[in-house]
């Protein structure tokens, strides 16, 4: 975990330590906001949508997170693997399907299952690509967030 240490001079340090903390909480909440907002960008693509959580527990750490085994699964990627139905059961399954998430892409569109209704005992499922989502909000969002910090400290001193 990094750590800022910062000299204040001239002025009440108490004052601007009280300042600075608060400029850098309000920054930190409204990357938050727009880091969850990027996530339930991608919720379209699940059927019955992914549980986004935001853990505010702390108020100098927070995360947004999915603890949805989907979300999970499409964001690094599977490697080829076989279904197997359960006992005395088949799988049902459209002959067609385009996935609702793309690759390192942010936000989501329903997957689309079509064609001729296919039934089986097992499928070998070739793997899903790592879709990146969280790399991609990080990257999306990160500039912003250091801006919103330097910005908070700056006026806090």
């Amino acid at each position: 975990m990094a750590q800022i240490v910062i000299q204040v001079s001239g002025k009440n340090p108490l004052n601007s330590e009280y300042k600075i903390r608060s400029n850098v909480r309000r920054a930190l909440n409204e990357s938050t906001e727009r880091v969850r907002q990027s996530f339930l960008e991608n919720e379209r693509g699940y059927t019955g949508g992914i549980n986004i959580q935001l853990d505010r527990s702390h108020p100098d750490y927070q995360d947004v997170y999915s603890s949805d085994y989907r979300f999970y699964f499409t964001n690094v990627g599977t490697r080829p693997h076989t279904i197997a139905a359960s006992a005395g059961k088949s799988l049902a399954f459209g002959s067609t399907y385009i996935p609702g998430t793309q690759v390192y892409t942010i936000g989501a569109k329903p997957a689309q299952a079509s064609g001729n209704t296919v039934f089986a005992k097992a499928v070998k499922h070739p793997g899903v690509d790592a879709r990146e989502v969280n790399r991609a909000i990080a990257d999306k969002h990160r500039a912003v967030f250091v801006k919103a910090v330097r910005t908070a400290l700056l006026r806090g001193i």
